[in-house]
């Protein structure tokens, strides 16, 4: 860990001396150089700790930072970028993964496009950020890439399931990514409503309110992502 943090520290000098470069593309030549030190050989990283710990946080703050007038305003650039050209490119990367692998099968190679398709807020304002783009481009890609895991979470669950299963239902995809897409917006929803008005009574009555309102702002998105995969997983049972 501390190697890690040692890494991150050195991509910010580099970055400050080379600001034409993109910060993700240092961050990626950073990682790939410590892949060969012997301590990282065996390094593994769970997909629940990296959600929890740096995914959510990370697309907590960069929500904070939008408002729900400009999602409006531009929402249907969002659903066509984060859902259409999502499902369109990953289609056509598992076709063409599949030509160039020829073992490997369609449901295998869509959920491998699956994986890479979905683009993160933060790596698109780090490749942006340092360039001019045209008025409300750079805004649409920021949001979209709030939105678009949903699309990629929904494709890679239909490729397991065919994979597994051996079958595919349209109707229990469709239904899949609306409980993935909708459940998500009503449960942060919900749950940000009832932090935000505790957080105003502790502001309004309480004698040191810094002493709770800071913890539970940090908490927040710990909190949100937790209740989420609570309900997924209850969903999964049944």
């Amino acid at each position: 860990m501390a190697l890690l943090l040692v890494g991150v520290i050195v991509v910010n000098v580099v970055k400050q001396l080379v600001p034409r470069i993109p910060e993700a593309f240092l961050l990626i030549a950073m990682g790939w150089g410590l892949s060969f030190m012997p301590v990282f050989h065996n390094f593994k990283l769970e997909p629940e700790f990296f959600m929890l710990l740096i995914i959510a946080p990370l697309m907590f703050i960069d929500g904070q930072k939008q408002s729900f007038a400009n999602i409006r305003k531009r929402f249907q650039g969002i659903f066509l970028l984060s859902v259409v050209l999502a499902v369109v490119t990953a289609v056509v990367v598992g076709l063409i993964t599949k030509q160039i692998e020829a073992q490997w099968t369609f449901p295998l190679a869509l959920a491998l496009a699956a994986i890479v398709i979905p683009t993160d807020a933060v790596a698109v304002k780090s490749m942006t950020g340092s360039n001019e783009m045209p008025k409300g481009v750079g805004e649409t890609l920021e949001l979209e890439s709030l939105f678009n895991d949903a699309t990629g979470l929904v494709l890679l669950d239909l490729a397991l399931s065919v994979l597994s299963k051996g079958t595919f239902s349209v109707v229990q995809g469709i239904g899949h990514f609306l409980f993935v897409a909708v459940g998500g917006v009503v449960i942060g929803i919900i749950g940000g409503f009832l932090l935000v008005m505790l957080r105003f009574n502790l502001n309004r009555h309480g004698k040191n309110p810094e002493l709770t309102t800071i913890p539970i702002s940090l908490l927040t998105p710990f909190a949100i992502y937790l209740l989420a995969e609570h309900f997924g997983r209850c969903r999964n049972w049944d």
